[in-house]
């Protein structure tokens, strides 16, 4: 898994091969650890590669062109609203030279959503709200599981107010937005869970390409999302839920 603060070089490397902590790992020795694997067949699973620098980057880049790749399937995963040119110029650089098959996950279904609270001891006493819980989250695990702890801990008053967790988390997504979108970002909040670029440019008092040039970034970000020409909603209605907070 790669942190968002690398604390070693070639962290999640390190993870995988069981030697975090240990000195001088570097580029040479995780290649040679790699290939005295067993095995006709190796997998790798890389975790939040959007965090991964350029160092852990260039060496997955490397390997995936060197002998090892013969053997070698390597599972990544990252998040598009927080990677950067980075890990799209590592993939790139990795389609020139193996077979890349792209998979874009999206929200569970009803079915998964019950599942998923179910399998959890903190969150098995909401199961009989998973519909509800499905239906405020669109099915992000994440969400799924901070708002079914939330549930199980507080019946009463759930659905209510917003969980801390997915406060902190679209809190730390907004501080990463210029102020102007922050400020235009609150505002769609108040229009409600969708809302028109004529609408938020006139609450906003700015122009309507100035107020398409904020909703661009709060898209990248994640946050919202183009449903019609002119039109916009948030992600996740909890995520308006937060900002709103």
């Amino acid at each position: 898994s790669c942190g968002e603060q690398e604390l070693v070089p070639l962290e999640p490397f390190a993870e995988a091969l069981g030697t975090h902590g240990e000195p001088g790992l570097d580029a040479a020795l995780v290649e040679e650890r790699l290939a005295a694997t067993p095995g006709s067949r190796l997998v790798l699973v890389l975790d939040d590669l959007q965090w991964a620098d350029r160092v852990t980057l260039a060496l997955l880049c490397r390997i995936l062109r060197g002998p090892l790749s013969s053997r070698l399937l390597v599972v990544a995963t990252y998040r598009e609203d927080a990677a950067d040119a980075p890990l799209y110029g590592a993939l790139a650089d990795i389609r020139r030279t193996c077979e890349v098959e792209r998979i874009e996950l999206g929200g569970l279904e009803l079915v998964e959503v019950a599942a998923l609270i179910g399998s959890a001891v903190e969150t098995s006493a909401a199961a009989a709200e998973a519909r509800t819980i499905h239906n405020r989250t669109g099915g992000n695990p994440f969400y799924v599981r901070e708002l079914a702890r939330h549930v199980a801990e507080r019946p009463a008053t759930a659905f209510v107010d917003v969980p801390e967790g997915i406060r902190d988390l679209v809190r730390a997504r907004t501080k990463r937005l210029s102020s102007g979108c922050a400020e235009g970002l609150g505002a769609a909040a108040v229009l409600g869970d969708t809302f028109e670029v004529a609408v938020l440019a006139a609450v906003t008092e700015a122009g309507e390409d100035d107020t398409q040039w904020i909703l661009d970034e709060v898209s990248e970000a994640g946050l919202v999302e183009e449903i019609s020409a002119g039109r916009y909603r948030f992600a996740h209605r909890l995520t308006r839920d937060a900002v709103y907070a």
